[in-house]
């Protein structure tokens, strides 16, 4: 199965998007690394619609942990950078994956979001 090289792929597009998206540090504030988050997929089978489902809400619970740092406090209301990375973790860990099926069902809900937000 996919397995390790799919997870090591995962928290690596995860730590790029913290890396990318982050404010600017000082060095003494750089020594820290970025958060990751891993996701186990081991017991899922990704050819099923339901272990796919399963997977893409731990990818979302993943992204919104290493985002949680763009979160405004005090709202409701996403900030644009957060919004930003959990975009861009979300992406990169569907895409590093690498399961057809899984892409399809994150293909079809952007599709379906961006639907959404343009008749708004």
């Amino acid at each position: 199965m996919i397995g390790s090289r799919a997870l090591i792929s995962l928290i690596g597009a995860c730590a790029v998007a913290i890396v990318l998206f982050a404010p600017r540090v000082t060095h003494a504030d750089s020594v820290d690394q970025p958060p990751t988050e891993a996701v186990r997929f081991g017991d899922l089978d990704l050819d099923t619609r339901s272990d796919v489902e399963t997977l893409f809400r731990r990818i979302q619970i993943a992204a919104a942990k290493v985002c949680q740092q763009y979160e405004p406090q005090g709202t409701a209301l996403h900030s644009a950078a957060h919004q930003y990375c959990m975009r861009n973790a979300i992406s990169g860990a569907v895409r590093n994956v690498e399961s057809p099926l899984l892409n399809a069902y994150y293909n079809e809900r952007e599709h379906r979001h961006s639907v959404l937000t343009a008749s708004r």
